[in-house]
């Protein structure tokens, strides 16, 4: 988990000022460390804490879990930017964010046929590139795993995403777990690339539209630097939906490319621009 935000405190806890491969300081403040979530069977999440560049005494906190499930977080702060048991958070939440989220079976999966044939796309050949193969060298590499504090013998070898973790899938959707925290008028934004084939958006939209939930602005472009970056509507209940929209064929092709294995979803490795002009906009309270 990456947590990005003012102060955070744990003694398990060590700043980072140089990686291996970095050449000089990091230019950025990071902390890692463990976070204990169940002291009876000795479970700790590793965090990453990168502090805010903007307004660290003003800017809210912000919590980045990857999915997969069974996916690194550092992946989520290398690539992209980067409620448990019933008791509430211990800090004042005001909204969330959700970017190609995995919600229902029911619409994420038969989305992707169709979509796969709007798109006309034809080919079942899955690669690696170098960058992942060298991404994985570098976090497996003994001094980089020192410099980031992770304890010998916790993980033995790092990958990008781990689908052999053993656990019970128990919530099959979570289209109600959306309903409940917008009716409380809790902020939401949930935004998809418009090429991503494993979660397409024609099915996020579908789950949105189960919600019923009026609409207040309709169907539009968003832009950056005066040039259509996706498209947005906005929900009443304080809920907004956006597309991160493909500008370039190579990019495009780059995301078909990984479609198998999850990476080409992942809006902010490949359009980071973009997708971080969204989450700057949400987290300051301004309109798309």
């Amino acid at each position: 988990m990456t947590f990005m935000c003012p102060l955070i405190s744990n003694s398990s806890g060590g700043v980072i000022a140089h990686l291996p491969g970095f050449q000089g300081p990091l230019p950025f403040y990071l902390q890692t460390g463990y976070e204990e979530v169940d002291k009876s069977n000795g479970v700790r999440l590793f965090y990453y804490f990168v502090r805010s560049e903007r307004s660290p005494a003003d800017d809210p906190p912000m919590l980045w879990l990857t999915g997969g499930p069974g996916c690194s977080v550092l992946t989520g702060l290398a690539y992209e930017i980067g409620k448990e048991d019933g008791h509430e958070p211990n800090f004042n939440l005001k909204g969330y964010l959700v970017g190609n989220p995995v919600t229902d079976s029911n619409f994420d999966g038969p989305s992707r046929i169709p979509f796969a044939h709007g798109m006309g796309i034809i080919s079942d050949e899955i690669y690696e590139t170098a960058g992942y193969i060298r991404s994985s060298i570098w976090a497996n590499n003994a001094s980089v795993r020192e410099a980031l504090g992770i304890h010998k013998g916790t993980v033995p070898s790092w990958s990008r995403c781990n689908y052999y973790i053993p656990y019970t899938s128990e919530i099959p959707s979570t289209v109600k777990y959306h309903l409940e925290v917008t009716t409380k008028g809790y902020r939401s934004l949930v935004y998809s690339g418009d090429h991503d084939m494993v979660i397409p958006h024609i099915g996020t939209q579908a789950w949105i539209k189960t919600l019923n939930f009026s609409i207040v602005d309709r169907w539009r472009p968003w832009f950056v630097d005066g040039q259509v970056a996706g498209f947005t509507r906005s929900y009443s209940n304080n809920l907004t939906f956006a597309t991160v929209k493909k500008i370039d064929l190579d990019t495009f092709l780059c995301m078909l490319w990984f479609a198998s294995y999850g990476g080409g979803h992942t809006a902010p490795e490949y359009m980071p621009r973009q997708s971080f002009a969204i989450f700057a906009r949400w987290i300051s309270g301004d309109p798309l």
